[in-house]
């Protein structure tokens, strides 16, 4: 199974072969060069490709192992922040103090800032857009791993969350529980309980958890 390090291992090392083939738009390579010249399998890359594609870091089309592929000037930037990684997150307000029956406290300790100078330079006007845009990826990441009464709590821990970012001073005890819940590695007042699944679907949302915590310090 792709874990969230191998995501991150495997998108730096398809970022690589796509600036050394230096593929900007009207200069696309494919997906079947991609994987030949990463030799990764072809679970690992479709699994880093949707990341680097939610994260807007490469753009593309459609179409299988012939769909082409290019860099963003953020995809750019992310290499270039990875290769040359600075200190971690500080994790700060969010996660202070217990977060019940969770391993996100210990999780979010762990993570490399690779995404800490796009939240700096973020203008705070476009910070709460973003967690909220970040929010809809996680829905779209774990969709189809849930049936249809998890995905509809899922949805409603999201829509509450969003909702709560978007107020002028918003209570950031509730937005850690949120979280808590959203990441699968924690309930949120027993809501969510997903028992020996949780570590197998929270690797599907882990890839967004860095941005969003740190976006989510901000406000």
């Amino acid at each position: 199974m792709t874990t969230q390090t191998n995501i991150f291992k495997n998108a730096i090392e398809i970022l690589g072969e796509l600036i050394k083939a230096k593929a900007m738009a009207g200069n696309s390579i494919s997906a079947s060069q991609i994987l030949e010249a990463t030799g990764l399998t072809a679970d690992d890359y479709w699994a880093a490709d949707q990341f680097l594609m939610q994260q807007r870091y490469i753009d593309g089309t459609k179409g299988g192992l012939g769909a082409p592929r290019w860099l963003t000037g953020m995809g750019i930037e992310f290499y270039e922040r990875s290769t040359n990684p600075s200190p971690s997150i500080q994790i700060g307000a969010i996660f202070q103090g217990p977060i019940e029956s969770s391993q996100i406290q210990a999780f979010a300790t762990a993570v490399n800032s690779s995404v800490q100078q796009v939240i700096q330079n973020t203008p705070s006007d476009d910070i709460r857009d973003v967690i909220c845009k970040t929010v809809e990826d996680l829905v779209q990441a774990i969709k189809t791993e849930l049936n249809l009464d998890e995905l509809a709590l899922y949805v409603r821990l999201a829509k509450e969350l969003q909702q709560e970012v978007k107020k002028d001073t918003p209570d950031k005890s509730l937005m850690r529980r949120l979280l808590a819940g959203l990441s699968f590695l924690g309930d949120v007042e027993g809501t969510i309980q997903f028992g020996e699944r949780a570590l197998g679907l929270a690797e599907y949302v882990l890839p967004y958890l860095p941005i969003l915590i740190g976006y989510l310090n901000k406000i």
